[in-house]
């Protein structure tokens, strides 16, 4: 039976009545799970799952029974690896997703795979992600003892922050910032793509597991959401083209920003701890509601470019402040920056 190509999101019950089936092709379409009584074909030779998003935990059962039977699985983008259990495993195997396949299936049910992902933890060897299991002897560090990995220097604690890690389309993360990046996925119903460059950009960077870019741009969201303060290696940020009315405190936590782009959203106002971010290079406000800027921006003593264009700021509480940011080098752009006074 060939159903390939047919944006099927949903099959009946009633197919675990074809017990005679030889050849199922479900190629190419929107399958996330299979009926229960479809582990009743046990008489399939060849099943054709490519590219669709079978949840793999959830089919469990039924998928085992058809391959048990020698039934040969195309299986190709076929699955979503959801949970924790099978991500972990794919981290910590350093096994491929098809390797993953059949080795779950060599399994006798999910909690004896389970405990085989639990038994297992990650180690880092000259910045390549290796994998051993929890009894293999680890050298001991002190808590604020230094070692090196042949470029970056970390203490045990970094270390560990950096070993236990998980794979977001591939990419190694720590887990603080694979659990942002899953978050961003529930809030925005889409995965946040690897990208080249996250400015004006939807997506993100990463270096050595750690996220340094993200791009939020046009995507509708109307507040920031707070997880983004574990991304402790953030350096550009841009959340340009939304509906954000508020920039929350914990701004400031976000110590390694250099690059953060407001521009087209919703702002009347700025948080004082704005100014906290020294490292801060590239600021754009603009064609927002502002109509003031908080005294401590003057603190960002590195900021080389200031967009504050299509605002309604008031050019008296500023001047001072902005002069002093065109001493330090700064470009500014004003262009309809200032409200009209009364004359």
């Amino acid at each position: 039976m060939n159903l390939d190509n047919n944006q099927i999101d949903k099959l009946p019950e009633s197919l675990g009545n074809l017990t005679k089936l030889e050849q199922l092709d479900l190629a190419y379409n929107n399958l996330h799970t299979l009926p229960n009584s479809f582990g009743n074909l046990t008489n399939l030779h060849k099943l054709i799952l490519t590219k669709n998003t079978i949840d793999i935990e959830l089919n469990f059962e039924n998928l085992k029974k058809v391959y048990k039977k020698g039934c040969e699985i195309e299986r190709q983008t076929a699955f979503k690896w959801t949970g924790a259990k099978i991500q972990n495993y794919l981290v910590n195997s350093g096994k491929t997703q098809e390797e993953l396949f059949d080795d779950l299936f060599q399994m006798d049910d999910l909690l004896s795979f389970n405990e085989l992902c639990s038994s297992m933890h990650m180690v880092e060897d000259d910045l390549e992600l290796k994998w051993k299991s929890k009894d293999t002897e680890r050298t001991k560090w002190e808590e604020n003892e230094v070692f090196t990995d042949g470029r970056v220097e970390r203490t045990q604690k970094e270390y560990e922050d950096y070993s236990w890690a998980m794979f977001y389309q591939d990419v190694p993360l720590v887990i603080d910032d694979y659990e942002v990046l899953m978050l961003l996925e529930s809030i925005l119903n889409m995965p946040v793509p690897v990208v080249d460059s996250a400015k004006l950009n939807f997506g993100f960077v990463s270096d050595e597991g750690r996220i340094i870019e993200l791009g939020l741009y046009y995507t509708g969201i109307v507040e920031i959401p707070e997880a983004l303060v574990l991304l402790k290696e953030l350096q550009l940020l841009d959340l340009g083209k939304n509906n954000i009315n508020l920039i929350p405190e914990w701004i400031s936590y976000l110590t390694n920003l250099n690059s953060l782009n407001l521009e087209q959203n919703n702002l009347y106002s700025l948080p004082i701890e704005l100014g906290e971010l020294e490292n801060l290079s590239f600021l754009d406000l603009s064609h927002n509601n502002l109509i003031s800027l908080p005294n401590s921006i003057e603190n960002l003593f590195g900021l080389q470019y200031l967009n504050l264009q299509d605002n309604s700021l008031n050019f008296e509480q500023l001047s001072e402040i902005l002069e002093m940011h065109r001493r330090r080098g700064c470009k500014i752009e004003t262009i309809r920056a200032f409200k009209l006074l009364n004359t």
